[in-house]
């Protein structure tokens, strides 16, 4: 009885144990598999990864050039990563190929991974109509404000009939408002938003913006013209080329087809004309000063397209350490582009005749004080030029945004 129990057990268990035994080596098998190939997925991604740290680092440097980008074979404890580039300037991009490979033999590995990415570089500068480093208050009545608007600090808005259309409006604070406050957009905030029409989404926290910085080191490296005295500019059409004259002397400049970064060093400009070009214009000077990082435009100062948009020929950038002033007298005064002050909340000022108008199209990055109070009585229009997100100037600095992360086998 006791051989036949035995030769019984034998005959189910063996199969049932040797059929347990199989699914076991089996899933084992799937395991060791799926182990390699999320060792692969990550190695990678970590290639993603480790441009977009080097990207977030420096705004400014080595976007697009080759020393910046290139990656050797990098072995880590289980396997290898490569990848290859391919750098867009015109259109701000970078599209990046990874290879993570897991396994001893780089030439062999037991898995490979392939992750797709696109980068896209974008400044901070094209984003808003108006950008103001810290808290804000509006209370000029009857004001339409078109495309987004980014406070670093409280929003407060006592003027009556005040619209908001495109938006969005961020304030990195509280958002109040009156009665007749109407909001055509979303509305970022923190704290409390309150007074009036909210017609969009609202979020109770604000998308990371950083203000921008003036990086004298880089536009000291990568000028296509400089200056360290004070100088008036004049910008025209010559012969189908933008050119500038340097008023009182006799030099003249041609803006090369692909751009041109104008770099004043510790000085003043003054600027007027017609741009033909896509040219980003930098005055520094010591933070507080009166005597330098300070630009006048003195006379109309727009686009050679005559579109007051920018396009892919034309766009313009003033951006100046201390202060950006606009004055002219007895007629109207019309500026197109991005005019950026980096230091205080209150550094361009707007100086004119009554019954004149004024016409910003583009961005101002500080609020305008106006003197005397009646300078362009007959209309104050700041309009933002959703145009210089798609064409921007060159040199401006610039974040890195993942448009694209995609797995490809």
């Amino acid at each position: 009885m006791a051989f036949v129990s035995v030769l019984i057990l034998m005959v189910f268990l063996v199969p049932i144990v040797s059929v347990f035994m199989k699914r076991a080596i089996t899933q084992s098998d799937l395991n060791t598999k799926e182990r390699q190939i999320k060792t692969a997925r990550a190695l990678s991604n970590n290639v993603l990864v480790d441009f977009m740290r080097q990207f977030s680092q420096d705004h400014y440097d080595g976007h697009y050039d080759a020393a910046a980008l290139a990656r050797a074979e990098v072995f880590y404890d289980v396997g290898y990563s490569t990848v290859t580039v391919q750098a867009d300037p015109d259109n701000h991009t970078l599209f990046i190929r990874a290879l993570g490979k897991y396994g001893s033999n780089s030439a062999n590995p037991n898995s490979i991974k392939r992750l797709a990415g696109l980068i896209q570089f974008v400044s901070d500068l094209t984003r808003f109509g108006t950008m103001i480093n810290g808290p804000f208050g509006i209370s000029a009545g009857n004001v339409t404000y078109t495309g987004g608007l980014w406070f670093n600090g409280a929003l407060n808005i006592t003027g009556g009939n005040v619209t908001f259309n495109g938006g969005p409006v961020i304030s990195n604070g509280n958002h109040t408002g009156v009665g007749s406050t109407v909001r055509n957009c979303d509305v970022y905030y923190q704290g409390t938003a309150s007074g009036g029409t909210f017609n969009g989404a609202r979020y109770n926290f604000v998308p990371p913006v950083q203000w921008p910085t003036i990086n004298t080191a880089y536009y000291s490296l990568h000028y296509n013209h400089m200056t360290a005295s004070d100088q008036t500019w004049q910008f025209n059409v010559v012969g189908g080329s933008g050119t500038f004259s340097v008023v009182s002397s006799t030099v003249v400049v041609t803006i090369p087809p692909t751009g041109a970064i104008l770099f004043a060093q510790n000085c003043n400009l003054t600027l007027r004309g017609t741009v033909q070009g896509r040219v980003t214009i930098v005055c520094s000077g010591t933070a507080g000063s009166p005597s330098q990082g300070n630009v006048t435009i003195d006379d109309n100062f727009v686009y050679a397209n005559g579109t007051n948009s920018a396009s892919a020929r034309d766009s313009i950038a003033v951006m100046a350490t201390n202060r950006i002033t606009f004055s002219r007298t007895g007629a109207d005064l019309t500026v197109n582009g991005i005019y950026f002050v980096e230091q205080g909340t209150l550094n361009i000022s707007l100086s004119g005749s009554a019954g004149r108008v004024f016409n910003l199209n583009g961005v101002r990055c500080s609020g305008i004080s106006i003197n005397p109070g009646n300078s362009f009585s007959g209309g104050r229009n700041l309009t933002y030029d959703p145009n210089l997100a798609l064409y921007p100037p060159p040199g401006l600095p610039e974040k890195p945004v993942l448009v694209m992360w995609q797995l490809e086998g």
